[in-house]
C-alpha cells in the first residue's frame, strides 16, 4: 500500500459528521475508500477497524455497510478477535440481505468461515460455507464460489478429511485457468491431501506444479511449498534431499520474518530425524521451537510437534512424559476438529500408560477413542491395545480376540500383520 492510501484514511476518521458524509456521497469516493480499507487489514488490522466504524456510523446505505463490516470482520480476525469477527459478519450478512444484494451477503458468511474455525466451531463454518457457495452459484457469481470451495478443501484438510477436501479442490484446479493467483495455492493444499493419503507421486507432482506458478517472486508461499517438498523427500527415505529443503525453506521464512512458519518447519525436520532414528537430534529440534509455535498461535503445528514429541518419549522409555505430551496433543487436534490425530495421540498416551503398567489409566484412555469407518487405523490401534491390555491382566483369550481383529485390519490396509506372544 502506498503512503498516501493510510493517509486518506486517517483524513477521513478525523473528519467531522458533515465532512465524512460529504465524503461518502460520492460513488466513486466512497468505493475508493472501502478499497483502501481492505487493503489495509493486513498492515494495520486496528485501523481498520476505527475507520470502518466511522464508515457505517456515516452512511445510510445497507449495500455498503455490509462490505465495509465484511472488511471489519476480517480485520478483527486477523487480530485474533473471533467472537467479535462472527457477530460482526453476521451483522454484515443482515444488511445485505435487507439490501437486498445476495452476493455481498454470501460473501459475508465466507468471511466468517476463518474465525469461526478459530473458534473451533468447524461445523458452522462448513454449513456457513457450503451455503455462501450454492448462494454465489445461483448468483451467477461462480469466479467467487470456486474460492469458496478452497476455504472449505483447507477446512477439511485441517479436520483430518483429506478425501473429502479432494473433492473441494478438485473442483478449484479444475475451474481456475492456468494464471489464477490462487491456482499454487489450491496446488499445494491438494499435494498436502495426497501426501496425507501416502499418495507421495501425486503429491510431490502438485508441489512442483505449484512451485513453478509461484516462481522465485512467491515470498512465504514458495517457503511452505519448499517445505513440503522436503516432506515428500522425507517419507521416501530421501534424508539429505530433505534436510537440504528444510534449510532453504527455513531461511526464506525468516527472510520474510515468518517465525511460526519457520518453526513447523523445524518441527516438520525433526520429524525427518525421528523417522532416521535420529532421535536426540529431533527432540532438541523440536522442543526448541514450541515456545514459538504458541506465541504464533499455529495450534495445529503446536499439537503435531507435541505428538512426535511424545512418540519419541515413548520409544526412549520416557513414559510419564509421553503421557503428558501424548494427552495435550490429543486435546488440542480435538479442539481443532481433528477427531483422528486425536485418536492417534491418544493411542500413544494408551500404550505409554500399559507400558508403564497404568492399566486403568489406559482404560480409562481406550474408552474415548472413536472408531470410525473410514479410519481403519485408529480401529487397528484400539484393538491392539485392548489385546495388550488383556494380556496384561492375562485374559488370554480376549487377548487372543483383539489380537485377531488387529491382524485383519492390519492385513486389510496390507502391513505386517500384528502379533502377540
Amino acid at each position: 500500500m502506498s503512503q498516501s492510501e493510510p493517509t486518506i484514511l486517517d483524513a477521513f476518521l478525523e473528519a467531522d459528521s458533515t465532512r465524512r458524509r460529504a465524503v461518502l456521497g460520492s460513488e466513486s469516493r466512497r468505493r475508493n475508500l472501502i478499497q483502501d480499507l481492505e487493503k489495509l487489514v493486513g498492515s494495520d488490522a486496528a485501523r481498520v477497524i476505527d475507520v470502518g466504524r466511522a464508515i457505517v456510523e456515516a452512511l445510510d446505505d445497507e449495500a455498503t455497510m455490509a462490505r465495509t463490516l465484511r472488511a471489519i470482520t476480517t480485520a478483527q480476525a486477523y487480530l485474533g478477535r473471533h467472537d467479535q469477527a462472527i457477530l460482526t459478519a453476521l451483522d454484515a450478512r443482515r444488511r445485505a440481505r435487507s439490501a437486498g444484494d445476495d452476493i455481498e451477503a454470501a460473501r459475508a458468511l465466507v468471511a466468517a468461515m476463518h474465525p469461526r474455525c478459530e473458534s473451533g466451531l468447524l461445523d458452522e463454518a462448513i454449513e456457513g460455507g457450503e451455503t455462501a457457495r450454492r448462494e454465489l452459484l445461483e448468483a451467477g457469481a461462480a469466479d467467487l464460489a470456486i474460492r469458496v470451495d478452497l476455504n472449505l478443501g483447507n477446512i477439511r484438510k485441517m479436520q483430518g478429511k483429506p478425501r473429502q477436501a479432494l473433492e473441494h479442490l478438485d473442483r478449484v484446479i479444475s475451474a481456475l485457468v492456468l494464471d489464477d493467483p490462487i491456482r499454487p495455492h489450491a496446488l499445494n493444499a491438494l499435494g498436502e491431501c495426497h501426501f496425507v493419503l501416502d499418495d507421495l507421486r501425486d503429491a510431490d507432482s502438485a508441489f512442483e506444479e505449484s512451485l513453478r506458478l509461484l516462481g522465485e517472486d512467491g515470498g512465504l508461499a514458495t517457503a511452505i511449498v519448499t517445505g513440503n517438498r522436503a516432506d515428500v523427500a522425507s517419507r521416501e527415505g530421501r534424508l539429505e534431499e530433505a534436510i537440504d529443503l528444510f534449510t532453504e525453506a527455513r531461511r526464506r521464512c525468516e527472510d520474510h520474518g515468518a517465525v511460526g512458519h519457520a518453526a513447523r518447519l523445524t518441527v516438520e525436520s525433526g520429524d525427518a530425524l525421528e523417522s532416521a532414528g535420529l532421535l536426540d537430534e529431533a527432540t532438541q529440534q523440536i522442543e526448541s521451537v514450541l515456545d514459538s509455535l504458541e506465541a504464533s498461535d499455529m495450534r495445529f503445528e503446536h499439537a503435531r510437534a507435541l505428538m512426535i514429541l511424545a512418540r519419541i518419549d515413548l520409544v526412549s522409555r520416557r513414559f510419564e512424559s509421553a503421557v503428558e505430551r501424548a494427552d495435550l496433543s490429543s486435546r488440542r487436534f480435538l479442539d481443532l476438529g481433528n477427531r483422528r490425530l486425536s485418536n492417534r495421540s491418544m493411542l500413544i498416551a494408551i500404550e505409554s500408560c500399559i507400558a508403564a503398567r497404568r492399566l486403568e489409566s489406559a482404560e480409562s484412555r481406550l474408552a474415548v477413542l472413536v472408531d470410525d469407518d473410514h479410519e481403519p487405523v485408529t480401529r487397528l490401534g484400539r484393538h491392539s491395545m485392548e489385546a495388550e491390555l488383556h494380556v496384561a491382566r492375562v485374559r488370554w483369550p480376549e487377548a487372543i480376540i483383539s489380537a485377531k481383529q488387529a491382524c485383519s485390519i492390519a492385513t486389510e490396509l496390507r502391513v505386517t500383520p500384528l502379533s502377540i506372544e
